[in-house]
């Protein structure tokens, strides 16, 4: 290579590493609400069981089916999910979930630890998604209402 051609080569270089990388993208967040009315819902109580004395116990499941709305109402998607009780405490439930947020443009995937399942909010953990959602991460936050949940997701770019 002659000299001035290296020259050249050193300088361009020196300068493309001058400049900045492209600003990131900033989070995009998807709003909806989880409705009550269409759900699906069963509790599956292991032993011990269920008593006037006892709620519910390590092991004890919640499986559910939420139809997902945006804005005016209109259908937007389906929420399956699985909550696991994970202990037993005088004044709260704590559990473990997990659940698939089903979009036409894909679908979502959300773990949730919950230190009681009375919160009025809860927040969990975006670990995943398929098609447009394919390689997902972000946070959920859930806020219970009275006809459902308002959740916003917020999915880093």
């Amino acid at each position: 290579m002659s000299r001035p051609v290296a020259v050249a080569a050193a300088v361009t270089a020196a300068v493309l590493a001058a400049v900045p990388a492209a600003a990131q993208a900033p989070p995009s967040t998807i709003l909806f609400t989880e409705v009550n009315k269409g759900s699906t819902f069963k509790f599956v109580d292991t032993p011990p069981r269920i008593t006037k004395r006892r709620g519910p116990s390590t092991g004890d499941q919640l499986v559910f089916t939420t139809p997902l709305v945006k804005g005016a109402g209109g259908a937007h998607g389906t929420l399956r999910a699985t909550c696991t009780i994970t202990g037993r405490g005088q004044k709260a439930t704590p559990a473990l979930c997990y659940g698939v947020f089903t979009f036409a443009e894909g679908q979502l995937v959300a773990v949730l630890s919950i230190a009681n399942l009375d919160a009025k909010k809860s927040t969990g953990a975006i670990v995943g998604g398929t098609r447009a959602y394919a390689g997902a991460r972000g946070t959920l936050i859930s806020t219970q209402t009275k006809t459902g949940s308002s959740d916003a997701i917020t999915l880093m770019p």
